[in-house]
């Protein structure tokens, strides 16, 4: 039975949101890089949709900034700049050691727990030699820290940014298990001077491990 006039557009929907949010986490994650000339026909049969599903995804990933569209020469992921990489980074550390000092002493029970269990997965994955997967904890460890804040403006904002970074730290912990082991570490620290009320230590614990993050892999906002 062919489907009701009125589920057609809602299917059409369903696949432009699926084309678009599997490119984009394909782009974030690393799996399709800047170096790599990509076309509406790839893209189509690599996600096995139709090719309306994946323009669509195309226009709207190129309008953000993750694609850009060559005529007669193909798709690119588009190489952020030394100064995004570093605007990026540096937003991170004008908000998140606040966010940290100021949540000190007064986490609820529930977004406590929420964090124990993200730093246990974190800790399975250091023991697999997993980073690509300990990335998303990563992530998710830093967003939960600022929804737990409370501030809807600033989880929409940071949402923006961590995935942002996302690409980055995942390159910078690609093949480096004592890199994800460190930042596990450090997030265990940030988390017990939260917990403890330490507000000081959970500001300067914080500020040294998105800096730590950053360097090294990181061009400086000079460079």
């Amino acid at each position: 039975m062919p489907p009701r006039s009125q589920d057609a557009p809602q299917a059409r929907r369903f696949l432009k949101d699926q084309a678009y949010d599997q490119i984009k986490q394909d782009i974030l994650s690393g799996r399709l890089t800047s170096d790599a000339v990509l076309s509406e026909r790839m893209l189509a049969e690599r996600l096995q949709l139709g090719k309306a599903p994946i323009r669509d995804a195309i226009n709207r990933l190129r309008q953000e900034n993750y694609l850009t569209v060559l005529p007669q020469q193909g798709i690119l992921v588009k190489r952020r700049t030394s100064k995004e990489i570093a605007d990026t980074f540096e937003a991170r550390l004008l908000i998140e050691p606040q966010v940290a000092s100021r949540l000190a002493g007064n986490l609820s029970p529930s977004d406590q727990q929420n964090l124990e269990a993200n730093l246990k997965h974190q800790q399975e994955c250091v023991k697999r030699n997993d980073g690509v997967e300990f990335v998303k904890w990563d992530v998710e460890f830093h967003m939960g820290l600022v929804r737990a804040f409370g501030n809807e403006d600033l989880v929409s904002m940071m949402e923006r940014i961590c995935e942002r970074t996302f690409a980055a730290i995942t390159q910078a912990f690609h093949g480096s298990a004592s890199r994800f082991a460190n930042a596990h570490k450090a997030h265990k620290s940030i988390f017990a001077a939260i917990v403890s009320g330490d507000s000081d230590a959970a500001m300067k614990r914080m500020n040294s491990h998105i800096a730590e993050t950053w360097k090294g892999q990181m061009p400086s906002r000079k460079s």
